[in-house]
């Protein structure tokens, strides 16, 4: 099912892109053999019609395969089968993203990326993250610097937070399209971002030790009785 649903997404992926066309062994193949329905039939032909042009597979959150493999719904030499198309197939290129980084990962599957690169992307630098708020918006309005450095101010440059932020505030400004945006409606939609990132919230509230919950329990009761940030 994995190997059958990575081929559909080549697939829609070049065809929409790219306008190429690559057709996909039928489920039965999958079913039977899905190793060679996969890498021999699928592979070969899709790396066939792209000459010397390279495959890239961009897989988010990462950490959640062994959560299927602990609940028996993917075998686990999964990570096995991926280092092997990592290392076999020069011209497929692997982005894999991980909701956590790979030193905590359990070695049974850290042994995965022994042969990747390895980035940690964290918050943004201020001058990339005031790109992000204002940038996007041009043509449509100004975000004005108060409203600039209040979202800097809520989200310290969270990438996520950031992005949410805007999207509330462009979501404002098509209720009621004016030149500039503020402070003012930087404060309106807050409440709205908060709610629109309450599972991403949950999640880092549900995953978090003991100890970092009164960390973060103590910096919220700091924060709300003067409104500036704890340090």
């Amino acid at each position: 099912n994995l190997l059958w649903g990575i081929a559909i997404s080549i697939q829609r992926g070049l065809q929409r892109d790219h306008g190429i066309s690559v057709a996909i062994p039928d489920r039965a193949a999958f079913w039977a053999n899905p190793l060679a329905a996969f890498e021999t039939t699928f592979l070969d032909a899709v790396l066939s019609v792209l000459g010397e042009d390279h495959l890239v597979l961009m897989i988010d959150e990462v950490v959640r395969l062994p959560e299927e493999v602990r609940a028996e719904r993917l075998e686990r030499h999964v990570f096995d089968y991926l280092r092997h198309l990592m290392q076999h197939f020069e011209r497929i290129n692997f982005f894999f993203s991980l909701g956590s980084g790979v030193e905590e990962m359990k070695m049974d599957y850290a042994f995965l990326f022994g042969v990747a690169l390895y980035h940690r992307i964290s918050f943004l630098e201020p001058s990339a993250a005031r790109a992000l708020i204002t940038k996007p918006a041009q043509g449509c309005y100004q975000v004005m610097p108060d409203a600039a450095e209040k979202i800097l101010q809520v989200t310290s440059a969270h990438p996520y937070y950031t992005q949410l932020v805007c999207h509330c505030l462009f979501d404002r400004w098509l209720r009621a399209p004016k030149k500039q945006m503020t402070a003012t409606d930087v404060d309106a939609v807050l409440n709205e971002a908060v709610e629109l990132g309450s599972a991403n919230l949950t999640y880092v509230w549900g995953d978090s030790t003991s100890q970092e919950k009164a960390a973060m329990a103590g910096m919220a009761a700091v924060m709300s009785t003067g409104g500036y940030p704890a340090t």
